[in-house]
């Protein structure tokens, strides 16, 4: 049996997959070319109460993150009084993006991650997000995305990751060429992840 296929599964407001980000970047570029690497999104959250109590567990998450990962975080989404902690246009944005051009969705990614924790900007907002991706060669990106029908693709995504046994991110999911399947759940360093990977890549 020999690793086949990797599927990540994160959500673009996780804050955990933003202390990921580094892992993965250099995971996917030390895996052999015959192993796929895809991505879905997870669907993190729809909403949320948003009070002093939600507010002081993110922060103290974040505040995790930070110190595991070296991942910066403004805090600029805590200083608001209301926000509508919703992750399904930024997760409909990097799933529209798979079905555009797969290739750029780890990078549109990325820059929802980056913009959201790094810089503190609302990618609730459509008119956020289409401003951030405009620098991608993303054809027709802004029309679809702002056809409500495009949601769909996350709620299909959020549906596949939960079949895989994903209801928590970062998660990745190892499938062999035998058609056996796997989970990886959570934060992993890079060298722990080539090490956790080798044996489900021998023959």
């Amino acid at each position: 049996m020999s690793l086949e296929k990797i599927i990540y599964v994160a959500d673009p407001m996780c804050s955990w997959c933003w202390g990921f980000a580094p892992e993965i970047k250099k995971l996917r570029a030390s895996l052999p070319k015959e192993i796929t690497f895809s991505l879905i999104m997870g669907g993190l959250r729809n909403g949320h109460v948003w009070d002093n109590s939600f507010k002081n567990h993110l922060k103290e998450n974040w505040e995790k993150v930070a110190a595991l990962t070296g991942q910066p975080f403004s805090q600029t989404l805590l200083e608001q009084s209301a926000f509508n902690y919703t992750t399904e246009p930024a997760c409909t944005a990097v799933a529209l993006t798979r079905e555009i051009d797969e290739p750029l969705a780890f990078d549109v990614l990325f820059a929802l991650q980056n913009a959201f924790y790094a810089e503190g900007k609302d990618i609730t907002q459509e008119d956020v997000i289409v401003e951030l991706l405009s620098g991608f060669d993303l054809k027709g990106f802004e029309r679809s995305f702002k056809d409500k029908k495009s949601r769909e693709l996350a709620r299909q995504d959020r549906d596949r990751a939960r079949l895989y046994g994903a209801a928590s991110f970062p998660a990745l999911i190892l499938l062999d060429d035998q058609g056996h399947l796997s989970v990886i759940r959570g934060y992993r360093t890079y060298e722990t992840l080539t090490n956790m990977l080798v044996p489900a890549n021998q023959t």
